[in-house]
């Protein structure tokens, strides 16, 4: 399943390459693809921490999943860099084929995985029936995964806790937008603003990762380590409703991304690693990719009946209002999913 799926995208950014030659201009074709860069980076990174889920026990996560989440980071520095020199050189079309390159080489990489002599340990007995894979050998539906999520306290804690993960930082996404178009009207300077912001989230981001997410794991425990990062938003949007200045809206994002893809990415994953293996690859895909976009709609619709002026029409202030409720309403799940992980492990 793993391998094929990596194949099939390591071959779709070459097909796309194929495809952009003849017909990069194309409106639909643009769009399509854009359709496919979201699903291919949602999908790419759901397929690697299900693996990691897979191979890891809870411990075994609490000690690893920060420095192995430092590749994110690392990565995101490293890709960034490579385009900016290779598309002086080479043009962007081609980098679709340096691209299908470098994602083949994580073919390799899981293959190697696969013959390492680590193994996960053995779990205790799940409280919960739910936590069991269907029986009767019938292939599981949708309807099916639903049911096994319903049914799993664990489960359907996660499930809230990725809905408003995804939710709440839109409206702080929002706001920062808002105020960095403002500050920077020109747009070349708001690219540039945007870019070097990106840089030194990922280089602190890196170091997070690197030197405190597996001790704060380890030390202060799985659901303090997800409760933080709304709690520290629902603080920033308060803030920012008070003063709304661009550097406020920087403080806030930059203080709930750092934790978002640190310590509470490596805690939110390693509460899937109490999970049976065949509920794991059926709950996990549907939790994380179908909810987790699921929720961006809804941050959407929320967003545009509280900004447009057809409807509410608040400012950005009204936004960051807004935005606290369902923040604290994010930190009870990070908490209801720590005592569950805490019950199961």
């Amino acid at each position: 399943l793993i391998g094929a799926t990596l194949l099939t995208f390591a071959l779709s950014l070459g097909g796309w390459w194929a495809v952009g030659i003849y017909a990069s201009q194309i409106p639909w074709v643009r769009f399509a693809y854009y359709i496919f860069g979201d699903l291919f980076s949602i999908m790419s990174v759901t397929v690697f921490w299900t693996y990691a889920n897979d191979r890891f026990g809870p411990q075994a996560a609490k000690r690893s999943f920060g420095l192995i989440a430092a590749a994110g980071p690392l990565g995101a520095i490293a890709g960034s860099l490579l385009t900016a020199q290779l598309v002086l050189v080479t043009g962007a079309l081609p980098l679709l084929i340096a691209a299908a390159l470098v994602f083949t080489a994580t073919i390799g990489a899981f293959f190697l995985a696969e013959r390492s002599k680590f193994e996960k340990p053995a779990a205790a007995p799940a409280p919960a029936p739910a936590a069991e894979a269907p029986s009767d050998g019938k292939k599981a539906s949708m309807a099916d995964t639903v049911k096994t999520i319903w049914k799993s306290p664990l489960l359907l804690s996660v499930s809230a806790l990725v809905f408003l993960e995804r939710l709440v930082p839109d409206f702080g996404n929002y706001i920062f937008n808002v105020a960095a178009k403002a500050a920077f009207p020109v747009k070349e300077e708001l690219i540039a603003f945007g870019a070097q912001y990106g840089l030194w989230q990922n280089v602190f981001s890196l170091g997070l990762s690197l030197l405190l997410t597996s001790w704060f794991l380890r030390r202060m425990g799985v659901g303090k380590a997800l409760v933080g990062t709304p709690l520290s938003l629902a603080a920033g949007l308060l803030l920012f409703a008070v003063s709304p200045v661009l550097a406020v809206a920087v403080a806030f994002n930059a203080v709930e991304g750092l934790q978002r893809y640190t310590i509470f990415k490596s805690a939110k994953e390693a509460t899937y690693t109490v999970a049976d293996k065949a509920v794991l690859y059926r709950a996990k895909p549907f939790i994380e990719m179908f909810l987790y976009r699921l929720a961006r709609g809804v941050a959407g619709l929320l967003l545009l009946l509280l900004t447009h002026q057809a409807f509410l029409h608040f400012g950005v202030t009204g936004v960051a209002l807004a935005g606290v409720p369902f923040a604290l309403l994010w930190a009870w799940a990070a908490l209801k999913v720590g005592r569950e992980f805490k019950k199961t492990e």
